[in-house]
């Protein structure tokens, strides 16, 4: 499965959710709506599709710790504040395995936004602790913060003579792994084979991606699942910046 979202296409779909425990704006780039136009049915719970949305965490809105039921990674995209007790800006990115408590995220002054992304659906919402301890399972945790990058330039990405490459997580034994891309306008890169973990996303950070006779803007991203060849990261005129975040096969 290969799928595109659109940075545009995203910001068309902002809406206004309010829970029991807050309220946020979110947009959608992987929703019910794109599985349903693909195989005309919404997916269930746990079936191996994307999912992937941006919240925007008002300012001094607290996120108390949670969890969820699937394996999922949250890119920082704007704004800041506290994660845990590590400060976040930038671009900052969390892993964080099914089942893994983390938190608190304490958005600052000027809000976060992050994208949350999943290879599969979860259909429930988080679950807060402590009053879902109770729904804990016995899987392995496991939950990665790296510390935040700098999105790169205009200037940075026109002055590039030959591609970059970048380990922002080395890749682990089950497939994990965290990467950034920084490649000259009218270049390309394969990245890393996907068939290693359990699917890729593909972020836009800075510039535009060639991808199938367009230009992505930032904010846009892809997924590719496992049995997908590598992605091609051609950049437009001008360069590109990409993030790429790989899951864990299923454990």
């Amino acid at each position: 499965m290969q799928l595109i979202a659109r940075a545009k296409e995203a910001e068309n779909s902002r809406r206004y959710v309010e829970v029991e425990e807050g309220a946020a704006w979110v947009r959608d780039y992987f929703g019910r709506n794109k599985a349903i136009a693909l195989n005309g049915r919404a997916p269930e719970h746990g079936m191996d599709f994307p999912q992937a949305y941006l919240v925007e965490q008002q300012p001094n809105q607290v996120a108390d710790p949670h969890f969820h039921l699937i394996d999922q990674f949250q890119v920082v995209v704007a704004g800041g504040g506290l994660f845990g007790k590590k400060p976040i800006a930038g671009i900052a990115v969390h892993y964080a395995n099914a089942y893994t408590p983390y938190g608190p995220i304490a958005a600052g002054p000027d809000g976060v936004h992050y994208i949350t992304m999943r290879n599969r659906w979860d259909s429930t919402p988080a679950h807060f602790m402590p009053k879902c301890r109770d729904q804990l399972k016995p899987l392995p945790r496991r939950h990665v913060l790296v510390d935040p990058v700098r999105r790169a330039e205009a200037a940075e990405l026109g002055t590039l003579a030959s591609p970059l490459s970048q380990d922002l997580h080395a890749t682990e034994e089950d497939g994990l792994g965290i990467w950034r891309y920084r490649i000259p306008g009218g270049q390309a890169v394969d990245g890393p084979d996907p068939a290693q973990g359990g699917g890729q996303y593909w972020l836009v950070l800075a510039g535009g991606l060639l991808r199938d006779g367009e230009v992505l803007e930032p904010m846009s991203c892809v997924f590719l699942s496992s049995d997908e060849k590598p992605i091609e990261l051609a950049a437009a005129t001008g360069g590109v910046e990409m993030l790429g975040l790989q899951f864990p096969v299923k454990h």
